[in-house]
Order: C-alpha cells, then structure tokens, then sequence
C-alpha cells in the first residue's frame, strides 16, 4: 500500500492505485489453499520488485528516459 501511495503521488492517480491494490487483497481474503496464497504472495513480490528495478534504472541513467537509449 505504501508504494501504491508514492507511485500515485508521483503520477496523479493514488485513489486509484490504492484502490486497486486494496480489491486485489480484499478479493483473496478468505482463499484458503496455500498453494493459491503463495502465487499471490509471490505476485505482490514481483509487482514490487519490478517497480524497484525500474525505479532504479531510471535513477541511475536520467537522460535514458528523455531519449529512450539504454545502454
């Protein structure tokens, strides 16, 4: 929830961000076959680290977002 609350800061939409990741929590509450909670748990994971990793890729080479050149 926090990073929902700094991406929709930045962006302009943190109802909606905050809204989405509270639906996708609140429709898997009452899941109960571990197998199903693990794949959510480990999706939260990888939104997590992907919006990390770019974050970071950003912070390191600004001009790549203006240009769109990676090296």
């Amino acid at each position: 929830m926090r990073r929902a609350d700094y991406i929709g800061a930045k962006k302009g939409n943190r109802e909606a961000l905050r809204n989405l990741v509270r639906y996708q929590f609140t429709s898997n509450m009452h899941e109960t076959d571990p197998i199903k909670i693990q794949e959510c748990k480990d999706a939260a994971v990888r939104g997590l680290f992907n919006h990390m990793f770019y974050e970071a890729s950003n912070m390191s080479d600004p001009l790549s977002r203006w240009t769109g050149i990676h090296d």
